[in-house]
């Protein structure tokens, strides 16, 4: 009887003269079982699918989550914190007392919300929207960031040329 080796030679010599060249057969000698697989040629397919991969990833990134109804986008609600966030610093450099400077920043943000024609459950109804979507709420907070850096640029400049 010939060794575990030479068997598992002999099927896959036997295999392999049945098949074509494009094709790749896998033996296993202690179930005497044949698994014949089809030999993929990769250039071939990177060819034909990495463009397409390609489309979808970019489109699935730039594709921009709608908001539901009732909720303010990314552009509105960086606006409106930016003004939140501006007025509170005002607030904090008058140096009254905190409940005073509470009272001062509900003035301050019931004037930027009339301003921005909103109301305050619409912002909060937005807030929690966002605190839900994390990944969407990070975009907000990179570009407000931004955009405070550049309200301070600008005044560090205009104080400068005075």
């Amino acid at each position: 009887m010939p060794s575990r080796g030479r068997r598992t030679q002999a099927l896959k010599n036997q295999a392999c003269g049945l098949l074509d060249p494009g094709w790749f057969a896998w033996v296993n000698a202690k179930n005497r079982t044949i698994m014949i697989i089809l030999r993929v040629d990769m250039n071939e397919m990177m060819r034909k699918w990495c463009p397409v991969v390609a489309v979808l990833v970019l489109l699935s990134c730039a594709a921009r989550q709608e908001v539901p109804p009732g909720v303010l986008n990314r552009d509105e609600m960086v606006k409106v914190l930016t003004e939140i966030l501006v007025a509170e610093d005002k607030v904090s450099k008058l140096g009254i007392a905190s409940d005073s400077a509470y009272e001062v920043s509900d003035l301050f943000r019931a004037r930027i919300f009339e301003k921005a024609g909103m109301t305050d459950s619409l912002f909060r109804r937005s807030m929690n929207y966002y605190i839900e979507h994390p990944k969407e709420m990070q975009q907000i907070y990179t570009t407000l960031v931004d955009s405070l850096n550049l309200r301070e640029q600008r005044a560090s400049v205009a104080a400068e040329k005075k």
